[in-house]
């Protein structure tokens, strides 16, 4: 592949916004990509940016997750034991409610994991 601007100088990388080849005297390094200097750097600039944020995004919803599953399966817990051994009857409904919880609690137990292996 040639440069797109040199086309008799071979080319060295792509540019990350346009696709373009890129040789040594047209290539900017932005972060760990590379643009068009001067003409795609700042499009690049932003989108690595972007994709900082997505991580982090995904990092704060998966402790999210987490600690919404602690508190799932706390309340289940609590349910469960209230409807199998504090209450003199059996109840049915707090028993299911606390079996709820729990289903739910490993719901978010297992959906936090997927955030956290998202490489």
């Amino acid at each position: 592949m040639n440069c797109f601007t040199h086309p008799l100088v071979s080319a060295v990388g792509i540019c990350k916004q346009c696709g373009r080849g890129l040789c040594r005297e047209c290539t900017a390094e932005v972060g760990l990509s590379l643009a068009c200097k001067g003409r795609c750097e700042a499009e690049a600039g932003a989108t690595n940016e972007l994709t900082q944020r997505a991580k982090s995004a995904f990092d704060k919803a998966a402790g999210a997750y987490t600690q919404i599953a602690v508190f799932m399966g706390l309340a289940g817990l609590l349910f469960t034991g209230l409807g199998l051994f504090v209450l003199r009857k059996r109840d049915p409904v707090i028993l299911v409610l606390g079996l709820l919880f729990l289903l739910l609690s490993g719901a978010c137990f297992y959906t936090a994991r997927r955030y956290r292996s998202r490489d």
